[in-house]
């Protein structure tokens, strides 16, 4: 088996052993001193022990108090009740007037009579807003926010603090 070979398989040992699983046997049967080496290092107490070793916890699998993945873009609507991803259900999406590098979510309830707004800039991610005037405008008591509706702003809507 050719030098080449022979690493290769060495190489891929190694890693299915960090991984739990087996390595595959040598092609070849006439047993060269380097295909020996790979075999004993795939059996190597070393390896045994990495395979008895507690997995470490995946990167970005935590959750948050309420169970949502931020990971995954996830966070807690106390609208809806449930973990929702706010850039794929809100029913506007704003520019946000303290960073304009960033964007507010807003969701509304079934009836338009309530509306929650997601921000990086408050405190516990979202405000619940109330609807004023015939649902023209939603008032949120904490953080003095108001989103008005705004017929001469591309998306229909503006925020005011």
């Amino acid at each position: 088996m050719s030098h080449k070979r022979l690493m290769a398989l060495a190489a891929v040992a190694a890693l299915l052993a960090g991984c739990g699983a087996t390595a595959p046997k040598a092609a070849s049967s006439t047993g060269s001193g380097a295909e020996a080496q790979a075999q004993a290092q795939a059996n190597s107490p070393a390896v045994a022990k990495a395979d008895l070793a507690p997995a470490a916890p995946l990167a970005g699998s935590g959750r948050d108090p309420s169970d949502c993945l931020p990971s995954a873009g996830q966070t807690w609507s106390k609208l809806r009740k449930a973990c929702v991803q706010v850039f794929d259900v809100a029913d506007i999406r704003l520019t946000d007037p303290d960073n304009p590098a960033l964007a507010v979510y807003v969701l509304f309830s079934p009836d338009k009579k309530v509306a929650e707004m997601f921000s990086a800039s408050f405190p516990d991610g979202s405000v619940m807003m109330a609807a004023t005037r015939g649902g023209n405008s939603y008032f949120a008591n904490m953080g003095r926010v108001l989103l008005l509706k705004d017929s001469q702003s591309k998306e229909g809507w503006r925020i005011a603090k």
